[in-house]
């Protein structure tokens, strides 16, 4: 277990350098090429349904999803807010808050590189962005458009959220 734990290190470190020398851009989709401000950041570790660390522009940076909203993870007063809203327990969102949790960093885990459409900062001070990865089948999906087709998360629809 522990070779294999050196093993990923190993791996991730080589990855992390390759990114770092070459401006991530030989690992840009053709799409990401043509788009002008398309990134390559490198996927780190998800949070939660909605958001995730990655190494993106030189530094470790959260990262939220735009458009969609999961279930909180942690019981709390927004998780039970969120629950009233969609008239189900609470129990019931904590189970929907960890299946989106758990179908984001399947999603991600694979994929070291992702393509990230930052927007702008959140009262939070993380990105909110469009992210783009490959599913399980190698095909590139929008993860946003994923998460809230696969009924994970909901459609944001409070805009104040956003820093202006």
């Amino acid at each position: 277990e522990d070779l294999m734990k050196q093993f990923f290190r190993f791996s991730a470190c080589l990855l992390i350098l390759t990114a770092l020398l070459t401006g991530c851009s030989c690992f840009c989709s053709d799409r990401a090429k043509k788009q002008k401000f398309e990134y390559t950041g490198l996927f780190l570790k998800v949070v939660d349904g909605d958001t995730f660390k990655a190494h993106f522009h030189g530094k470790i940076e959260f990262i939220r999803l735009a458009g969609v909203d999961c279930f909180e993870i942690g019981e709390g007063e927004r998780l039970k807010s969120q629950a009233k809203a969609q008239h189900i327990s609470t129990k019931q969102a904590l189970k929907k808050g960890k299946d989106a949790e758990i179908k984001l960093a399947n999603l991600l885990m694979y994929n070291h590189f992702i393509n990230i459409i930052p927007l702008k900062k959140d009262k939070y001070g993380r990105i909110i962005a469009q992210v783009y990865a490959k599913d399980d089948k190698g095909q590139t999906v929008n993860v946003n458009q994923y998460m809230y087709y696969k009924g994970l998360c909901s459609a944001f629809p409070d805009k104040s959220y956003y820093k202006k």
